[in-house]
C-alpha cells in the first residue's frame, strides 16, 4: 500500500491537507472511496480502513477538513471565514483531484458523523458523478438544533466567532456519555474498544471543541441536511449504504438512520441498504466488530463495482 500526502487549494484560497492510500499497482485498482471524516478527528485515523480497502483494489482519499488535523485556519475547531460552506468546498476540491488522478474509476463518497452532513451538502455538485453514497453514524435533525444555533450565534456575537465556549460544548456533547456511566473517559460513546478510545484521547489533534462561529454554521447546515432542497439532489439511481450502531447516542440509538431511509424512499432512491449493528456505538469503523463492518462495506462496494 502506498500512502501519499497531498496539498490542495480550494476555490476560496484555503490550503487543504489530504491523504491518499493507493494499491501498489494501477492495474489492481477497481475504484475509489472518498472519505469525509467526523468532528474533532482527522484523516490519519482511517489508515486501517485504507489497508482493508486497498487490499481489495480500492483507493482511499481523505482530506483533513478545515479546523481539523493539518488543515487549519485559525486553529483546531475553527472552520474559518467561509464557515461550514468551506468544508463542502474542500470535499468538492478533493473530488476534482481524485478524478484527475484516477480517471474512469468509480468514486464512492463515504461520510462519517459530521461528514454525513458535509456529504449531504456536497450532493448538489457531486451526486450525478458518484457511483455510490455511504453514510456512517448519521446525525438526526434534532428539535433543539435551532436553539443551539441561536445560542451559538449570541455567544459568537458577544465574544467573537473564534471563541470556544465550554458551556456550549457541554450542551452539545454532554449527554452522549450518560448511557455508558460510569464513564472511563469523556469519549466512551465513540466505541466499546477501549484501545481506540485511548488513542483518540491521546491524540492532540482529536477532540478539540468547535468555536462558537463553527458551531453556528454547523447547526445551520444540520437543520438543512434532510430538507427536500438537498434530498432532491440525490439521484434515484444512486446506490446508498447506511451503517450505524444500535447504541449510538449521536444517531439517536437508530432513529437517524431510519429518518434517512424514509427520506431516501420519498425521493425515489431505488437501491438502499442499511445496517444497525447490535451494541455498536458511534464509530462503527473503530468498533470491536470493525472487521465485520469492513467486510460488509467491501461486499457492498464490490456489488456496485463493474470490473
Amino acid at each position: 500500500m502506498q500512502e501519499e500526502q497531498l496539498t490542495l487549494v480550494s476555490d476560496d484560497g484555503q490550503t487543504v491537507f489530504a491523504r491518499a492510500w493507493m494499491p501498489d499497482t494501477r492495474a489492481r485498482q477497481r475504484g475509489v472511496v472518498h472519505l469525509v471524516h467526523g468532528m474533532g478527528e482527522h484523516s490519519a485515523r482511517y489508515a486501517h480502513v485504507a489497508a482493508a480497502l486497498v487490499q481489495e483494489g480500492y483507493a482511499l482519499f481523505a482530506a483533513d477538513l478545515r479546523g481539523h488535523g493539518h488543515t487549519l485556519t485559525r486553529g483546531l475547531g475553527d472552520f474559518g471565514p467561509s464557515g461550514f460552506a468551506g468544508l463542502v468546498q474542500d470535499v468538492v476540491q478533493l473530488d476534482k483531484e481524485i478524478r484527475s488522478r484516477c480517471p474512469g474509476l468509480p468514486v464512492f463518497l463515504l461520510g462519517h458523523s459530521m461528514g454525513t452532513v458535509v456529504a449531504a451538502h456536497a450532493l448538489p455538485q457531486l451526486g450525478p458523478k458518484l457511483a455510490g453514497l455511504i453514510l456512517s453514524g448519521t446525525i438526526p435533525k434534532r428539535k433543539d438544533v435551532r436553539i443551539g444555533r441561536w445560542i451559538a450565534h449570541h455567544i459568537a456575537k458577544r465574544y467573537g466567532d473564534d471563541h470556544v465556549s465550554p458551556w456550549l460544548t457541554k450542551l452539545v456533547f454532554g449527554a452522549y456519555n450518560r448511557p455508558f456511566r460510569p464513564g472511563r473517559t469523556p469519549f466512551d460513546w465513540l466505541t466499546r474498544d477501549v484501545a481506540m478510545v485511548d488513542m483518540f484521547v491521546g491524540d492532540e489533534r482529536c477532540g478539540a471543541p468547535l468555536t462558537a462561529g463553527a458551531f453556528q454554521s454547523f447547526f445551520q447546515a444540520l437543520e438543512q441536511q434532510l430538507s427536500p432542497a438537498l434530498i432532491r439532489h440525490i439521484p434515484s439511481a444512486l446506490p446508498v449504504f447506511l451503517i450505524s450502531g444500535e447504541r449510538d447516542p449521536v444517531g439517536g440509538f437508530g432513529k437517524s438512520i431510519r429518518d434517512w431511509v424514509r427520506a431516501l424512499e420519498r425521493q425515489g432512491v431505488r437501491d438502499i441498504k442499511w445496517r444497525l449493528y447490535p451494541e455498536g456505538r458511534h464509530e462503527m469503523l473503530n468498533e470491536l466488530n470493525r472487521d465485520e463492518v469492513l467486510q460488509d462495506l467491501l461486499a457492498w462496494l464490490k456489488a456496485h463495482t463493474h470490473d
